[in-house]
């Protein structure tokens, strides 16, 4: 029951650049419109580019939460310590974390542009220099860096995919390692498997579900792999990456 607008629908090529030079003249139509080829589309908050390396997506992430920490900066001066924590992480860090785990594997440019964002709010929140050193500021906070809180997205979701709370399509992708026959000490300790027919693409394949995933929850400890509460899920994996 999905009404099209066809003035406003546009269409977007995905592939490597290689790929992209040996497409020429396509065009679509929709209707009696023709829908124009985009480099950059927008989808429920996050823009994706042609190339999927998110350059767009860090670029104007980076743009909308700068404009905010800006106007709080301009008024630091009249808030206290919490009230600033409240308000950076409402109106900044939000940005940071919205749909984060989709940059699982991007280039490192566009992860160190979030986290000269996030080193900046942090120094808002305590009113310190530029030029402090970010890292004992970051752990006051509680704040993993944004290379980790990218995980931390990407395992709580592998987390409810495992114990049937996450969606059927991923589901699919995940399978655990099963008791044989015989008790060895690989055994029920919630390994999961490698995909069977690993993607040789190193740009994209890796981070692909089905090959990301196997690789960060078998980096977990035991005891963190096995733990079934969420609650208590978060707290060991927020401090097992923050060691």
């Amino acid at each position: 029951m999905l009404f099209l607008n066809d003035d406003k629908t546009e269409f977007i090529l995905i592939g490597t650049r290689q790929q992209l030079a040996k497409v020429d003249g396509i065009s679509l139509c929709l209707g009696d419109s023709n829908v124009s080829l985009v480099k950059s589309a927008k989808n429920i908050g996050t823009w994706i580019d042609s190339n999927l390396n998110l350059t767009i997506n860090a670029n104007n992430t980076c743009k909308a939460a700068s404009y905010h920490l800006t106007n709080v900066r301009r008024i630091r001066k009249y808030l206290d310590e919490k009230s600033s924590h409240t308000l950076i992480h409402a109106l900044v860090i939000g940005r940071i974390d919205y749909c984060n785990s989709i940059l699982y594997g991007s280039l490192a440019r566009e992860l160190t542009k979030l986290q000269r964002l996030q080193n900046s709010a942090a120094r808002i929140i305590f009113n310190i220099p530029k030029m402090c050193y970010i890292t004992p500021v970051l752990r006051e906070l509680h704040w993993l860096p944004v290379l980790f809180r990218i995980q931390f997205k990407f395992i709580i979701i592998t987390f409810k995919v495992i114990n049937g709370h996450g969606p059927i399509y991923l589901q699919e992708l995940v399978k655990l390692q099963q008791n044989g026959a015989y008790n060895l000490r690989s055994s029920n300790k919630g390994v999961m498997l490698q995909a069977p027919n690993p993607i040789t693409k190193k740009t994209l394949g890796d981070r692909a579900y089905m090959c990301a995933a196997p690789k960060l929850w078998n980096s977990l400890p035991y005891h963190v792999r096995n733990e079934i509460d969420f609650g208590k899920f978060k707290i060991l994996l927020k401090t097992c990456l923050l060691i």
